[in-house]
C-alpha cells in the first residue's frame, strides 16, 4: 500500500497544520455518516396496568427514566412478568440501546444504555436496536459521546416536562467506520469502563473499610497498641466551651466567608461579600483547630474542624464556635471525627428543638450536658485520628487515579468514535488493545503529573491496574489495593480491620483495659 491510499492509524501524526478543524475534515473524509434513523430499528416503550398483580414482580426487569443510570443495563428497581412483558411494555433482546427521551433528568443528562439482558421499558424511553450495518456497542457510545448535542434538543411540553425532539435525533449524524473497526473501537472503551466500574468498586471496599475502623476506634471496641487505660465518660460542656471573636465591621472590608456542609463534609469557601453588600452584620472570626456547629444544620450532620486552609475565615453568628475548656483534655480533630459517627448525629438531633426536621433549632445546653465516652489521653486521640486520616488518604490518592483514568477515556472516545485517531486492525493483534501502546500521548484532554491506571496491565504504557481489569460489582478478597493498609505505616498492625461493618455502634460506657482486643492479632477485634 502506498502513502497515498495508506489508511490513518493510531500511530499517525496529525495533519499537517495541527488543527482541530484539520482534525474534523480528516473524520468527514474516511467515514461515511448515516441519519440516526437509519441506524437501526426504533421501538417505543410502555407501561402494563399496575391494576392487575398479574403484570408485575416477576424477573425481566422494567426499565424507567428512574432506574436507566448506568450504561450496562442488567436490573431495574421494578421487574414485570412475562404476561406484563406481553400487555402494555415491550420486550427487547439483549444488546438493545435504551434511552430516555422524556423526563427532567434530560436538564442534567442524557441516560444512555445498553441491554446485557432482555428487558422491557417504559414510555419515557425509547429503544434503537442496531441494523446489521453497526455495533450496538458502538452505537450506544457514539450516543453517549453526543451528550450535551443531544440534551440541547430538549424543550419543555406543555406540561412542563423536558423532551427530546425525535424527529431532530432521528436527523443525527453517525459516523460508519468499517465493522471490524467499529468493534475494534467498542472493546476498547469496554476496557475503560471495566477499569473504572472496578475502581468503583475497590473505592466503596475502602469506604466500607474506613467506616469500619471508625466504628470500632471511636466507640473504644477496639484500641490501638500501647494504649489500655479504659475510656472515661465525661460531659461535653467538660470537654468544650464556646468562644466569639466577632469582627470590628467595616463596609469597605471584604470577608472571607465559609459555611459548613452537611454530612461531616467539612467547610467550603463562599463568595466573598464586601460589608455593604452583607445585610446581618455579625460575622464571626474562626481559626485553626476551632470545633464549629452550625446551629440550624446540626441535626443534618453540619459540624467540622476550621483546617488551616480556613484560618482567619468568617463564619456567620449563628455558628457556635467552640474551643477545649482545658489543655490536654481534647483533640478536636478527634472530635470532630467523632462528631461523624451515627450516635453523634442523634445526641445533635436530640439536643435540638422544632416542629419539623428543616427548622429545628440546636440548643447548646442540651448538648452540653450530654454524655459521651472517649480516650483518656490526647495521645490516644491523636493516634486514632492518625489512623483515620491515612484512610481517608488512600481514598483520596483512588479518587484522583479515577478522575484522571476517566478524563483519559473522554478524550480518547472523543478521537476514535470522530475518526481522529484510527485503530490497527492487524492479524494477531490483542483485539482488545492492539494500537493503544501510545494511548497516554493521544487523548485530548491532559492527564494529571502522576500517570493515572490504564485498562490493561500487559502493554507497558497501560500497565499499573493490575487485576482490576476484571469485570466485577463487588471486590474481590484477592485484589491487592494499590496501597495496602499493611504497607502503610500508619496503617499497620490493624489486622481485619479492612472488615467493613455498617451498622451503627452504640459507644460503650464500660471499657475495661482487659476486654480491648490487641489490634496486632488476625481478627482485629469482636464487633458484635
Amino acid at each position: 500500500m502506498n502513502d497515498d491510499t495508506k489508511q490513518p492509524t493510531l500511530f499517525d501524526p496529525p495533519p499537517a497544520n495541527g488543527t482541530p478543524e484539520a482534525s474534523h475534515s480528516l473524520a468527514k473524509s474516511v467515514f461515511e455518516k448515516w441519519a440516526l434513523k437509519d441506524c437501526g430499528r426504533w421501538l417505543s416503550g410502555g407501561t402494563p396496568t399496575r391494576n392487575n398483580p398479574a403484570y408485575w414482580g416477576g424477573d425481566i426487569p422494567w426499565i424507567s427514566a428512574k432506574s436507566l443510570k448506568h450504561f450496562y443495563i442488567y436490573d431495574s428497581n421494578e421487574y414485570v412478568t412475562e404476561a406484563g412483558a406481553m400487555n402494555g411494555t415491550r420486550l427487547v433482546p439483549p444488546g438493545t440501546i435504551l434511552f430516555v427521551v422524556r423526563g427532567m433528568s434530560l436538564a442534567n443528562e442524557f441516560r444512555i444504555g445498553i441491554a446485557q439482558r432482555s428487558v422491557t421499558f417504559n414510555q419515557d424511553l425509547k429503544a434503537l436496536i442496531a441494523n446489521e450495518h453497526f455495533d450496538p456497542l458502538f452505537l450506544a457510545y457514539m450516543l453517549k459521546a453526543k451528550e450535551k448535542y443531544i440534551m440541547n434538543l430538549a424543550d419543555a411540553s406543555s406540561h412542563g416536562t423536558l423532551r427530546l425532539q425525535t424527529e431532530l435525533l432521528e436527523q443525527l449524524p453517525i459516523p460508519l467506520p468499517p465493522l471490524p473497526e467499529q468493534r475494534k473501537i467498542a472493546r476498547i472503551l469496554g476496557a475503560w469502563d471495566r477499569a473504572l466500574s472496578d475502581l468503583d468498586a475497590l473505592l466503596a471496599a475502602k469506604r466500607r473499610r474506613k467506616q469500619g475502623l471508625a466504628q470500632r476506634l471511636l466507640t473504644g471496641r477496639v484500641r490501638l497498641p500501647g494504649f489500655d487505660e479504659p475510656w472515661r465518660e465525661v460531659k461535653i460542656g467538660q470537654l468544650l466551651k464556646p468562644v466569639k471573636r466577632p469582627v470590628d465591621w467595616d463596609d469597605k472590608r471584604l470577608y472571607r466567608l465559609v459555611s459548613l456542609r452537611r454530612g461531616g463534609e467539612g467547610l467550603f469557601w463562599r463568595s466573598p461579600l464586601y460589608g455593604h453588600q452583607i445585610s446581618t452584620k455579625t460575622l464571626m472570626v474562626t481559626r485553626t483547630g476551632d470545633f464549629l456547629i452550625s446551629r440550624m444544620q446540626v441535626v443534618h450532620g453540619a459540624t467540622g474542624l476550621t483546617t488551616p486552609e480556613f484560618d482567619g475565615a468568617h463564619v456567620s453568628n449563628s455558628y457556635l464556635i467552640l474551643v477545649p475548656r482545658k489543655e490536654n483534655i481534647i483533640d478536636t480533630a478527634f472530635f470532630a471525627e467523632l462528631s461523624k459517627q451515627p450516635f453523634m448525629r442523634h445526641l445533635a438531633y436530640l439536643s435540638s428543638y422544632g416542629v419539623h426536621i428543616e427548622k429545628m433549632t440546636f440548643n447548646p445546653r442540651l448538648y452540653f450536658n450530654s454524655k459521651i465516652s472517649i480516650p483518656p489521653t490526647v495521645e490516644e486521640q491523636r493516634e486514632i485520628k492518625k489512623v483515620l486520616d491515612a484512610a481517608d488518604a488512600e481514598i483520596a490518592a483512588l479518587e484522583a487515579w479515577r478522575a484522571a483514568l476517566a478524563r483519559q477515556k473522554k478524550g480518547l472516545m472523543q478521537r476514535l468514535l470522530t475518526g481522529e485517531i484510527r485503530v490497527r486492525l492487524e492479524e494477531g493483534d490483542n483485539p482488545d488493545l492492539s494500537g493503544l501502546r501510545d494511548l497516554n500521548r493521544s487523548t485530548t484532554t491532559p492527564t494529571t503529573s502522576t500517570t493515572p491506571p490504564t485498562p490493561h496491565r500487559d502493554n507497558p504504557d497501560l500497565s499499573g491496574l493490575g487485576d482490576l481489569n476484571r469485570s466485577t460489582t463487588t471486590p474481590t478478597t484477592s485484589t491487592t489495593p494499590p496501597t495496602p493498609h499493611r504497607d502503610n505505616p500508619d496503617l499497620s498492625g490493624l489486622g481485619d480491620l479492612n472488615r467493613s461493618t455498617t451498622t451503627p455502634i452504640t459507644p460503650r460506657r464500660d471499657n475495661p483495659a482487659g476486654d480491648n482486643p490487641d489490634l496486632n492479632r488476625s481478627g482485629g477485634g469482636d464487633t458484635s
